[in-house]
């Protein structure tokens, strides 16, 4: 007897999808970067940043990833990782998530931008690596952060 695989929804498997879109992309990127005009750059990231310099258990925090797509912002992808794991499988019930992708100019530049946000700092998060990755047909560019704890202020006896 044959067995039958429950058909694929959108509403149920958000992150699975999610995880297919971006291999189909890269894939894409690799054959489509060997034909591509001298003109056109790669993406790169030109900043991390974060909400706070003292990121404190028990406190939320943003952290925010600017990139210059180099190739038209609709064929750019622009994504989190914690841990070299995309964030809708690793927390599902929403503690840690993807903001959406904006896009602005400046100094005439295009300039895409996703945060990741955290509604409460656990101390697991410091030991935790966040990368931001951007990609393009034109190539891929990535950086990783962690957090660091605050350091403790010793009282005089």
């Amino acid at each position: 007897m044959e067995q039958q695989r429950p058909a694929l929804t959108v509403g149920c498997h958000g992150p699975v999808i999610s995880a297919f879109l971006v291999a189909l992309l890269g894939t894409l990127c690799c054959h489509i970067a060997a034909d591509t005009p001298p003109d056109l750059r790669p993406p790169k990231i030109e900043a991390l940043t974060k909400s706070t310099f003292n990121p404190r258990p028990g406190k939320p925090l943003n952290l925010s990833c600017e990139a210059d797509p180099g190739f038209p912002g609709v064929f750019t992808l622009i994504y989190w990782l914690v841990n070299n794991t995309f964030v809708e499988l690793l927390h599902p019930a929403g503690r840690i998530t993807e903001g959406e992708e904006s896009e602005s100019t400046v100094n005439n530049s295009v300039v895409v931008r996703k945060d990741l946000m955290l509604t409460v700092v656990k101390p697991k998060d410091f030991s935790a690596s966040y990368t931001c990755v951007v990609m393009s047909p034109t190539g891929k560019d990535s950086r990783t952060v962690r957090l660091r704890r605050r350091k403790r202020k010793m009282s005089p006896t």
